[in-house]
């Protein structure tokens, strides 16, 4: 049988996380979604060592990429025609350039991450920012006859779930992916993979609201989510789903998950705080 060898893996410090369980908890939760978005990455606790040295517990985890049995886009010299993964990040202009790698809509820029480098022309570039501009309009005019035409609304009600159930403090800003996809009148706007959760469930003193549980965070701090949780068939859309996750016990499940993690692993992660200390800015 053919085997697919993937060689991009993540492993990810929870360098901001004291818990950490943030981010396995939130991938846990995604996952068990049976969630329309086309992927969300593996989570699992290690120990590691480099050079026999002992360095910390990490998330092994799946890289955000563009490959079989992770996000599957493809490339086309036509702009029109080809798929894009996109990301809501701050610092893309760090390591990129305006209209080049990145774009800038509404103050906010969007990295692109598939197509690259060469494979990435000026017209796709073009191409994204305009498409990006749509959804950015059409949702700012509470437009949704036209919403509909250029989101995928199931994968956006779940990726708000996940953000709004853990309360995650960059969505408004950074690690908010999505991927242009389909073709024709199919072409569409789907959200995904989640990503980056060591800041949310009130990691940080300085966070919207405070680090109380109840009540929205990501419809006050997204504009997009915040201007589509105004447009009943939207609000009704997360409704619906709010409940079937409800009766599946879907919430319920994962916070019995975490708390039998944390008991579990208790003297795993201590182990982790035997080394040098971790930053300590939730303090």
């Amino acid at each position: 049988f053919p085997v697919t060898i993937r060689t991009d893996w993540i492993l990810l410090s929870n360098q901001f996380d004291p818990s950490l369980l943030r981010n396995y908890s939130a991938l846990y939760f995604a996952k068990h979604l049976q969630s329309s978005m086309q992927f969300v990455p593996m989570a699992r606790n290690v120990h590691l060592y480099i050079n026999d040295a002992y360095v910390g517990v990490y998330l092994l985890t799946d890289e955000r990429d563009v490959s079989d049995g992770r996000l599957e886009l493809m490339h086309d010299s036509n702009p029109e025609v080809s798929e894009y993964l996109i990301e809501l990040d701050f610092r893309a202009h760090e390591n990129g350039s305006e209209n080049v790698n990145f774009v800038k809509v509404n103050n906010r820029l969007y990295d692109i991450r598939f197509p690259s480098q060469k494979r990435l022309t000026p017209h796709h570039v073009d191409y994204i920012k305009n498409y990006i501009s749509q959804v950015s309009l059409a949702i700012q005019s509470e437009d949704f006859a036209t919403i509909i035409s250029l989101i995928d609304v199931a994968t956006w009600v779940d990726f708000y779930l996940v953000q709004e159930f853990f309360m995650n403090k960059d969505v408004y800003q950074s690690s908010v992916f999505m991927s242009i996809q389909g073709q024709g009148n199919e072409r569409r706007i789907h959200m995904g993979p989640v990503w980056d959760f060591d800041l949310a469930a009130g990691n940080m003193r300085y966070q919207l609201g405070g680090t109380h549980p109840e009540g929205l965070y990501v419809a006050r701090v997204h504009y997009w989510y915040a201007h589509l949780m105004n447009i009943p068939e939207f609000y009704n859309a997360v409704a619906l789903r709010w409940l079937e996750l409800n009766d599946s016990a879907i919430p319920t499940k994962t916070i019995n998950h975490i708390k039998d993690t944390a008991r579990t692993f208790h003297n795993e992660f201590l182990r982790n705080f035997e080394r040098p200390p971790m930053y300590r800015d939730w303090e």
